[in-house]
């Protein structure tokens, strides 16, 4: 998995349980079996705390529960949210069919976004879908049963996505006028 959905996946644990410690973040991953469907080593879940508290991305408290001295808990700061944001967006925006797994774990984090920003987001990557799947090249013929699989994934994708936005169109549309 690439460094980029690996802060992704750190990111949205510390936003949702912050002020957390890492142990509390690691096991929450490992609960959700991020090893299995995300190949995110749990080993590497304390490097890339101290990456993204080096980057300005989490700041570092104090043990929250007061319980042990040397423990540190995480929190994102404002640069933390703004990166956790983009990346997301990214993730969910990007077609990538040789990999699909940054869009689904983007998916899975949809609570941590403005229902707008996922409705927006979803129609960049269905415009993306629809360009993809008007393009027809000649391929080997090594080639074509993956192309002629990447494109029934991508029809059904389109589809869902289509249902999706009908479905939370409304809803957003009403978060909109309230915000007036």
């Amino acid at each position: 998995m690439p460094a980029t959905d690996v802060r992704l996946i750190v990111l949205a644990t510390v936003r949702h349980l912050e002020p957390a410690t890492g142990y509390a973040i690691r096991k929450r991953l490992v609960e959700q079996g991020v090893e299995a469907w995300g190949g995110v080593s749990v080993a590497s879940i304390y490097s890339v705390l101290k990456t993204l508290t080096k980057h300005g991305a989490l700041e570092e408290l104090e043990d929250p529960t007061g319980v042990r001295r040397n423990t540190k808990a995480y929190r994102t700061t404002e640069a933390g949210r703004r990166e956790f944001e983009v990346l997301w967006r990214r993730a969910l925006e990007t077609v990538d069919p040789a990999r699909p797994l940054a869009f689904h774990v983007a998916l899975t984090l949809t609570a941590l976004i403005p229902r707008d920003g996922y409705v927006d987001a979803l129609r960049v990557r269905l415009a993306t879908l629809d360009r993809n799947l008007g393009f027809s090249p000649e391929l080997e013929p090594e080639v074509r049963d993956a192309a002629r699989l990447w494109r029934r994934l991508a029809e059904v994708e389109a589809g869902w996505i289509r249902e999706t936005i009908a479905a939370a169109a409304p809803a957003a549309g009403e978060a909109t006028a309230a915000r007036r």
